[in-house]
């Protein structure tokens, strides 16, 4: 089974599981704009979590379009993503399942942390709209040719907005805790995270910073408590 950095190398896949690390825990990570998590390598980043009891799994939106056009080698819809996620948990049988992301992987985290019942979404500055009237009525002017290509997708099963996602969760016997990290400094980004608190099982937190918060948060030594 080639080792988990030299699968990053095959354009061809979107979905990888590392081989070294077991544990009762299963890491579910999905990576942002260009793959990476919050401008951090996803196997630097990653490397926080090493010691601790958890199998990891890295998922990676190569067509850039918010996991909406499914994970290459996988899926073709985040329906199919869902199905693979979970496959993944049935195999594996762990106590306790964990996604985590941030920005784009942020909102990939909370989607389908939510779809496939994890105990815990841990999200840094994401996104939780990409709709053309959320992102217009909050000035949200990121990632215009990204946003092209989701708008280019057929609406049916695409998802825009995590709210409804995150309050059908809460409504369900065994939520998904919802738990978003973002910067101060970064205006849109509050605004991503706080609109979520409507929903009960969400917890928002505030740092000093901007967009990449998880990156200041691993400078300043405070991720690691945070994934612990």
């Amino acid at each position: 089974m080639a080792s988990f950095e030299q699968a990053f190398a095959d354009p061809t896949r979107g979905l990888i599981v590392d081989p070294t690390t077991s544990g009762p825990t299963l890491l579910i990570a999905f990576g942002g704009i260009a793959s990476q998590i919050g401008g951090v390598p996803p196997f630097e980043f990653l490397s926080v979590v090493r010691t601790q009891d958890a199998r990891r799994v890295f998922v990676r939106d190569l067509d850039q379009c918010w996991y909406q056009r499914g994970v290459r080698g996988a899926s073709t819809n985040a329906e199919e993503t869902t199905a693979a996620l979970r496959a993944i948990i049935d195999d594996t049988s762990p106590s306790r399942v964990v996604t985590l992301g941030t920005s784009a992987g942020g909102f990939g985290a909370i989607a389908f942390g939510c779809a496939v019942g994890a105990d815990v979404a841990l999200a840094f500055g994401p996104q939780t709209f990409t709709s053309t009237r959320l992102r217009r009525w909050h000035r949200d002017r990121r990632w215009a040719e990204e946003i092209l290509t989701l708008d280019a997708l057929d609406p049916a099963g695409v998802v825009r907005d995590l709210l409804p996602i995150v309050k059908t969760s809460a409504r369900s016997p065994r939520p998904t805790q919802v738990e978003i990290h973002y910067g101060a400094a970064a205006r849109i980004d509050r605004v991503h995270a706080q609109r979520l608190r409507r929903a009960a099982n969400v917890t928002v937190h505030a740092h000093a910073g901007g967009h990449n918060v998880s990156k200041e948060l691993r400078d300043r030594g405070e991720l690691d408590s945070i994934l612990t």
